[in-house]
């Protein structure tokens, strides 16, 4: 999927899901890219086991694209849960938690921030994805520029981390 072949990570997670249903990181990533109302069994059959918030904010994500703010109070049962775990465990946690401030509680400034904890923590391209596009939605044009050509100086950079530093890049004015 990160490498932009969304049909083929389907298929992948649909047949992992089918192998081993409790496979929750796989179930997640399904039950995003299904039609809503299935994904939403899909995430309830997995937060019977599951107190990962990202699965909760995954649910709210789906119920509200089934009736708009039915599922805000996943999403702030998961704000909740990350912020805890961000408290306790914060370099466990540091990556998804960025992802979520980012993508889903909308802000950036707590993504920028845990985003340049996880960078500290493990400087992969990943790690710099995540910054870049959390500093480009926070307005940071010149960190972002910087941090996405850091991040191009990588030994395998990715699909993904190529893409936001094209955007970065284009945002400072450097397009070549």
């Amino acid at each position: 999927d990160r490498a932009g072949h969304h049909a083929r990570a389907q298929a992948l997670w649909r047949r992992a899901v089918q192998r081993l249903p409790q496979f929750a990181h796989a179930a997640g990533h399904l039950a995003l890219v299904m039609p809503p109302e299935e994904g939403r069994q899909l995430l309830q059959r997995i937060m019977l086991t599951s107190d990962d918030p990202e699965y909760r904010a995954y649910l709210g994500i789906i119920d509200n694209k089934l009736l708009a703010g039915s599922g805000d109070a996943h999403i702030v049962a998961a704000k909740s849960a990350f912020d805890a775990l961000m408290k306790k465990y914060a370099l466990a946690f540091a990556d998804h938690a960025g992802w979520f401030y980012l993508t889903v509680a909308k802000d950036s400034a707590r993504a920028v921030e845990v985003a340049e904890l996880n960078l500290k923590n493990r400087k992969t391209t990943e790690s710099y994805e995540l910054l870049v596009q959390a500093l480009i939605a926070a307005g940071d044009k010149d960190e972002a520029c910087e941090r996405a050509e850091e991040g191009l100086r990588l030994k395998y950079a990715v699909v993904a981390l190529k893409a936001v530093a094209a955007d970065a890049l284009a945002g400072c004015g450097k397009t070549d």
